[in-house]
């Protein structure tokens, strides 16, 4: 009798490798010990948990997706005004109420018309309760849960009536960057195409978006300047304050030899 081969064993991608359990991150849960007494345990998180994740998750990010998180995110709010009762979500979960799915959290979520703000302790926005449209959302991947903003939230978005996804991809860790924008049809998103600079635009805000020596940067669209961050933007500050300085100093010496 021949001996059967040996099995290949394949690992579910959807599970972080054993040699780095807490590669997407970890979740703190209470459970009960063998000797009955309360104990908090440290479980992995799933490319799953990434995608529907719980308040209180501890999701490893890098540093550069953490920064343009946050600067987009501020560029988005800075021009709020230009939306209808807007609201611009990050890192909050968005509910639309889809069959079969969980609230998602995108990077950056742009929504206009709610009927009321929400209360500020509340994490996840409920479009669908507060009648709210989903312009546009932006997805800053990362390459080890690429995966998610690529295929999986690909059709959640759509699924939702979002009428513009914005990805800006990297397939894996060292490789080019792209900014890739699509826009909501009835079948299917569609690709946008880049303007001359190479940036999508994401008209609501005003704003397009492209990429300088692979950093995301925002640009307003009808002066084509870049937007500066909170460190540029306090630099500038800085700078003129110095400036406002110096001329109420010229202008105390000019009336001192005046008199």
């Amino acid at each position: 009798m021949r001996p059967r081969a040996a099995e290949k064993k394949t690992r579910d991608p959807a599970q972080p490798p054993k040699e780095d359990r807490f590669r997407y991150g970890w979740r703190d849960v209470h459970k009960r010990g063998p000797d009955g007494r309360s104990q908090w345990e440290r479980i992995p998180l799933t490319l799953s948990d990434v995608l529907y994740p719980q308040v209180g998750d501890h999701i490893v990010q890098s540093f550069r997706h953490d920064e343009e998180c946050y600067y987009l995110a501020g560029v988005a709010r800075s021009r709020v005004s230009r939306l209808r009762r807007g609201k611009i979500t990050s890192d909050n979960g968005a509910d639309w109420h889809l069959e079969g799915e969980r609230p998602v959290c995108p990077d950056v979520g742009v929504f206009d018309h709610l009927r009321s703000e929400p209360p500020p302790d509340d994490a996840v926005l409920d479009v669908i309760a507060q009648g709210a449209r989903s312009l546009a959302i932006v997805e800053i991947v990362s390459p080890n849960t690429r995966e998610n903003d690529v295929e999986t939230k690909f059709v959640i978005y759509h699924r939702a009536g979002v009428r513009q996804y914005v990805i800006v991809d990297q397939e894996r860790e060292g490789a080019p960057r792209e900014v890739r924008g699509f826009r909501w049809t009835r079948s299917r998103y569609v690709r946008m195409r880049p303007d001359e600079h190479s940036r999508i635009p994401i008209k609501s805000l005003g704003i397009s978006l492209g990429l300088v020596d692979t950093r995301l940067w925002a640009y307003d669209l009808e002066t084509g300047e870049r937007i500066p961050d909170v460190a540029e933007m306090t630099e500038q500050l800085g700078s003129a304050e110095e400036r406002i300085r110096q001329l109420e100093a010229e202008l105390r010496r000019a009336r001192g030899a005046a008199e």
